[in-house]
């Protein structure tokens, strides 16, 4: 993958700091928006490679804040995946139906992330195998063997305690380091 950017959009700053280290991992860069009002404001001088975007927020919500950004012709060519803790079928298919590229769980799972965005980048070349696991994502899909959800499941809970140990550890080594030097 080229050198990419990414906003993040979530009024959790420790989701945004744990989806911005997973996708700074993979070389992403990535900014940070605190709102849809903020994300929308930023998107007047900053075009990003994907918008990530959470939906229950304070002020205008995802829902609303995708709606702007697909009539916007200066934005509604981002790739927007909406980032969220709504696990019902019908979300997924209203985040669709506005114009989400996608939709990823808060409890990341890297599997389905980076095919996600290998997608978003070779042009639609997985869509049916990112439309299955986020199916089987919302509603437990039948199809699926059932161990084998719960360990998606599982790994996607892992990582997400994957990342926020790592951020951790950077920030308790930068911390001895500073009380090293004083």
């Amino acid at each position: 993958m080229s050198h990419k950017t990414a906003l993040v959009v979530d009024d959790s700053s420790t989701a945004r700091l744990l989806l911005s280290k997973v996708l700074r991992n993979i070389g992403i860069e990535c900014r940070d928006a605190i709102s849809g009002e903020d994300a929308l404001k930023q998107l007047e001088s900053f075009k990003p490679d994907f918008i990530f975007l959470d939906h229950i927020m304070p002020g205008i919500d995802g829902f609303e804040t995708l709606k702007s950004i697909k009539q916007n012709p200066r934005t509604n060519a981002i790739p927007v995946v909406m980032y969220t803790s709504q696990n019902a079928l019908q979300y997924y298919k209203d985040a669709h139906n506005f114009g989400a590229a996608g939709v990823i769980s808060k409890q990341i799972d890297r599997e389905k992330l980076y095919l996600m965005l290998d997608r978003l980048c070779i042009n639609d070349t997985h869509q049916d195998e990112i439309s299955r696991l986020e199916l089987s994502s919302a509603n437990g899909d039948n199809s699926t063997d059932n161990s084998q959800d719960k360990i998606r499941k599982l790994t996607g809970r892992l990582s997400t305690v994957e990342t926020a140990y790592e951020e951790l550890a950077d920030d308790f080594r930068q911390l001895k380091q500073e009380l090293k030097t004083s």
